[in-house]
């Protein structure tokens, strides 16, 4: 029979017992949390927001398991999900706006398993269960805002040229000049500030100006790129261990949130996302490039 050295074996050992010991926080169950977490309007230390959860849980006569700060979030750990339903309310009534008091669950493993980087196996809805959103983001708002900031340095620019009138409609730019000079001059002008435009090939007391494919194609990027990064923002605010956010299709964003229980909040907290607005409008340069630096920084 061959023979393998004993340092082999003990090397195999050594190494199942360190898996064992790694994937041992999995084996751990949850308790019912309650997470808070400050908003950006408040200025409030960590500390100061650890003192007021733990008085306003005792002004209701709520005794949580333990309390814990992590990266700026207060969790408070409960025996049931009836006290933690109760906590929740309790801490949204004391603290306001400034802060966003979110259900959640924490693993009851040990301290010294965190100390040495061991924690539990990241679980996805399947397994999990937690929240699901696809959230569609409105293009076309963006390209109309970007129309509409174009009309409005056109008023201003070809005012010398005797234009008279300029309009935004059905997602084009529509020019409206007394005469054929006029006209000439008003696509000259248009031509060398706004590259990002699809021109008529001649000049004509009406001319119909719209977004170039690569101009909506770097809108569209833009768009989503900085949607991305709010969500990701407010996501931040839930405490998520392990959220997904992925970009899907054209304009769609699908948002994957693993261990949130309470759906209202979370609909709540990423319906706070603003709408973007571009005013990527630069007097010394195109727009193209405006947009660039925007994306840089």
């Amino acid at each position: 029979m061959r023979r393998f050295p004993l340092w082999k074996h003990a090397l195999v050992f050594a190494l199942i017992l360190l898996a064992l010991l790694y994937a041992l926080p999995t084996a751990y169950p949850k308790s019912p949390t309650v997470q808070v977490r400050a908003t950006g309007g408040s200025a409030n230390s960590s500390v100061q927001i650890l003192d007021r959860v733990r008085v306003a849980l005792r002004k209701d006569g709520l005794k949580p398991n333990r309390i814990v700060m992590e990266n700026g979030v207060v969790q408070a750990a409960f025996t049931d999900s009836e006290q933690q339903i109760a906590a929740r309310a309790s801490l949204a009534k004391a603290l306001g706006g400034d802060y966003v008091v979110a259900l959640n669950s924490i693993s009851d493993q040990p301290e010294w398993l965190k100390k040495i980087g061991a924690t539990p196996l990241a679980l996805g809805l399947d397994l999990r269960g937690g929240v699901y959103f696809l959230l569609q983001v409105d293009i076309e708002l963006a390209y109309e805002r970007r129309l509409r900031g174009i009309v409005g340095v056109l008023k201003n620019d070809l005012r010398e040229t005797g234009l008279t009138n300029v309009t935004l409609e059905d997602g084009v730019i529509m020019l409206e000049t007394p005469s054929l000079k006029s006209a000439e001059e008003a696509l000259d002008l248009i031509l060398r500030r706004f590259t990002d435009l699809e021109a008529p090939l001649e000049a004509a007391t009406s001319m119909v100006f719209s977004l170039s494919d690569n101009a909506a194609d770097e809108i569209l990027d833009l768009t989503m790129q900085q949607n991305l990064q709010t969500l990701r923002n407010r996501v931040d605010e839930l405490g998520v261990a392990e959220p997904v956010i992925t970009r899907q299709g054209k304009d769609r964003i699908a948002v994957q949130l693993p261990g949130v229980q309470d759906t209202a909040q979370a609909k709540e907290v990423l319906g706070r996302t603003a709408a973007l607005e571009l005013r990527a409008v630069d007097d010394k340069s195109n727009s193209r490039a405006a947009i660039r630096r925007a994306k840089k920084g």
